[in-house]
């Protein structure tokens, strides 16, 4: 995941650019999303994280691609 702050200015970067694509596509799919814990442990995202992660990666497409 991206983890640079979504409010800098626009930075074209194709690798950042492209994990943020690789990020939306899988949240836009059908398939659960799973997680880490600080402890390690996996859990699943509920809809209402799905949608703040998915807001967060489109932000970053907006920031890092052409």
């Amino acid at each position: 995941r991206v983890k640079k702050n979504p409010q800098q200015p626009k930075q074209k970067n194709p690798v950042l650019c492209e994990r943020a694509r690789k990020d939306l596509e899988a949240l836009n799919g059908d398939a659960k999303i799973a997680v880490r814990n600080d402890q390690g442990e996996t859990r699943f995202l509920d809809m209402d994280e799905i949608n703040i992660e998915r807001e967060r990666a489109e932000k970053y497409i907006d920031i890092y691609c052409d």
